[in-house]
């Protein structure tokens, strides 16, 4: 599916409702990166693709995914946010921190709008974790030429993001992030409402 699309959005949860009979869990995963482009450097094409995909979709398939919570009284959502959602200079650019802030304050308002309606909205934050994200949002975005042209007239950016990283910190791989979207989706955390579970080995502590 394409998540920026309206259509799509609502023919994948009529197709789930479809194949299972409701739709209890939802995960809103798809995301792209900005190569950490700085807020001079960041295109309207770039920003709208950024904010499309990791901000406006999540808010079509919860708006969708509502609709079926509210009938049954009950449902699950679960985004998949970052820690540039928390520490904006360290996990990304402009448009990347905005859209993981945005969602972040999109999963607290939900969570708290439909607390009484027995609707439960988190969300997960980690760190760096071995995806094709940047491939992926080489292809779509192509922000990784504007990026090779910015870094190469503001070395601050260079030296910036070498220093946010812990070099020898270990990268998750994807089923570590999963695993924490399970249990959130999960009765166990049936009391987490609003939460934002940070899974990033550590590297906010630095």
């Amino acid at each position: 599916m394409d998540v920026t699309k309206e259509d799509d959005v609502q023919r994948i949860v009529d197709k789930a409702v479809s194949q299972f009979g409701t739709l209890d869990i939802l995960v809103n995963n798809a995301g792209i990166f900005d190569m950490r482009l700085p807020a001079g450097y960041v295109s309207d094409e770039l920003w709208n693709k950024v904010i499309d995909i990791n901000l406006t979709a999540p808010m079509r398939t919860i708006r969708k995914a509502l609709q079926i919570f509210e009938k049954q009284g009950c449902g699950v959502i679960v985004n998949i946010a970052s820690i540039a959602g928390m520490f904006a200079a360290r996990g990304g650019g402009a448009a990347y921190v905005a859209s993981k802030y945005g969602i972040i304050g999109l999963t607290k308002n939900v969570a708290f709008n439909y607390m009484r309606r027995n609707i439960r909205a988190n969300a997960v934050a980690p760190g760096r974790v071995n995806t094709n994200l940047r491939a992926n949002s080489q292809r779509i975005a192509g922000a990784q030429d504007e990026y090779d042209k910015t870094i190469s007239q503001w070395k601050d950016i260079e030296a910036a993001v070498k220093d946010g990283y812990v070099t020898d910190l270990r990268i998750a791989e994807p089923e570590e992030s999963a695993r924490v979207a399970l249990f959130l989706a999960s009765d166990e955390a049936k009391f987490l409402n609003g939460s934002v579970v940070t899974a990033d080995g550590g590297w906010i502590s630095y």
